[in-house]
Formats: structure tokens, sequence, C-alpha cells
């Protein structure tokens, strides 16, 4: 199974990159088929039950917005101004921001192995600025060897 892309009638539905831009993204489409499956131990898995195709969203958007809603099984994501300075800096580990302990210990677990996948109010206009939350938090993750995506589009 390719890595995030399924190919539909000769082009990429799933992963979304605008010309000249780095930034992986992936569907609404796409992330609703990884998380058709939910393991015991809480995080998403595709359906294969495969480590590697392991999913875990991270909500970067305000406090307010994510208690309002968020995607099933995401994490929060909270970053006051000085522990943005100090992630920018590389003098936080990106663990630290993720103040939940049961999120702490999923993203631990999937840091390396699955696909983790940011989205905030704004996700498709992040590499406009790179000194937004998610936009280090991308930054951050690619440099730790992590497979990142970013969810294509606002969320509804």
């Amino acid at each position: 199974m390719p890595d995030l892309v399924t190919v539909a009638e000769g082009r990429d539905d799933t992963m979304m990159q605008p010309p000249g831009d780095p930034t992986p993204y992936c569907t609404p489409e796409w992330l609703t088929t990884q998380l058709d499956f939910r393991s015991s131990s809480g995080d998403f898995r595709s359906t294969t039950g495969d480590q590697s195709n392991s999913v875990l969203v991270m909500d970067c958007r305000s406090p307010n917005d994510f208690n309002s809603s968020h995607i099933l099984g995401a994490i929060h994501v909270a970053l006051p101004t000085i522990m943005l300075r100090r992630l920018k800096n590389g003098t936080l580990p990106v663990a630290s921001v993720i103040k939940c302990n049961e999120g702490k210990e999923r993203f631990n677990s999937l840091y390396k192995t699955g696909t983790l996948v940011l989205y905030d109010q704004d996700s498709h206009s992040t590499s406009a600025n790179p000194s937004t939350v998610i936009g280090l938090l991308l930054r951050k993750l690619q440099e730790d060897g992590c497979r990142v995506r970013l969810l294509e589009g606002k969320p509804s």
C-alpha cells in the first residue's frame, strides 16, 4: 500500500501539494479512511492494523476551538508564547507541548513509526508563515524524521 497515496483515475486524491510548496498535505477523505478502525490502545490505525500505518491527529487550534469540537481521537497541542519561542529555538521537545498524559503517551508511541496529522483553523496556508504554531511543529517534526502531514482545508 503506498504511503498516503491512492491513485484514482490517474491522479493523487489523498496527497495535496501546491506547486512549489514542500508542505505535505493529506485530504479529509484519506484521513477518514485511516480513522475507520480504532485500536484498543486509543490510537487510530489503518484497517491493516499495521503500526507503520497508525495515525495520530494533532489539533493546533485554540483550547476553546478544541473544546467546542475536534476530530475524534485528536490530541490538543497547547503552545503559550514562551513555549513557542523555546520550540522555535530548539530547546523544547515536541512532546512537552502535549498536556494530556494519555495524549503524550500516544504521541510518544507513534512519534517515529506512525503518521502525524496536524491541523488548525488555517492548515492550507502554513507555508506562507512558518512562525505559526502548526508551521513550527511541522518543521520540528520533519527535522526529527517524523512522517507528518497537514490536513488540507479548513475544519468544518
